[in-house]
């Protein structure tokens, strides 16, 4: 039997790949304020939006938004919305802002913009972070302290019995907040310089 020796020629294929790259889409947003941040009861937040085409061509782009909850859900603002992009063009929105609503949780948030391109098919994203922070509010009584769910049991705490428009200054008084509690202990002093007119431990509820 004859053994025939197969003789491996190994050798390079050369090519060259020419391709041109195309310049993603830029996002520049500019705050209003440094830190910017909503009540409780939510609110507006205002801010300068761009989008910057540093390429030689146009672009159909998709453009959405969300938030970042604290809890790190998902909340979407806007429906997609569809615009054109012109070569080395650039799209600023002045006047742009996002509402929060009322009935989201406190907390640290984070606004993120995106853009798609479809041409490219890259997406492009920019983001800051707000607070929806908890307002330091003085109630009228300890009864509405307790009602709110904000007693921490017996103590001192801080009322304005007359609210923020009226005379006299928010001030320190006694709780009882046990069972059926919520009485509020006034004192008179006549230094005082805007002294109450109430003399009597008074169940406000």
């Amino acid at each position: 039997m004859t053994h025939k020796k197969i003789k491996v020629l190994s050798f390079s294929l050369t090519f060259t790949l020419s391709t041109v790259a195309s310049a993603m889409v830029q996002i520049e947003i500019q705050k209003e304020t440094p830190n910017p941040s909503v009540t409780s009861n939510g609110g507006d937040i205002s801010f300068i939006r761009t989008i910057v085409n540093p390429d030689n061509e146009s672009f159909e782009l998709k453009t959405y938004d969300y938030l970042i909850l604290p809890n790190k859900t998902i909340y979407s603002l806007h429906t997609i919305d569809s615009t054109m992009i012109e070569a080395t063009a650039t799209l600023t929105q002045a006047d742009a802002y996002i509402t929060v609503p009322a009935l989201l949780p406190t907390g640290t948030y984070e606004y993120v913009y995106s853009v798609y391109n479809k041409s490219t098919g890259e997406i492009t994203s920019e983001s800051f972070l707000f607070t929806k922070r908890i307002d330091q509010f003085t109630y009228r009584s300890c009864n509405e302290i307790l009602q709110n769910g904000l007693s921490v049991g017996d103590g001192v705490y801080t009322i304005d019995p007359d609210g923020e428009s009226g005379r006299s200054p928010e001030f320190s008084a006694y709780c009882d907040m046990t069972n059926q509690g919520g009485w509020t202990l006034f004192a008179y002093n006549d230094a005082a310089a805007y002294p109450t007119s109430v003399r009597i431990k008074e169940n406000t509820k």
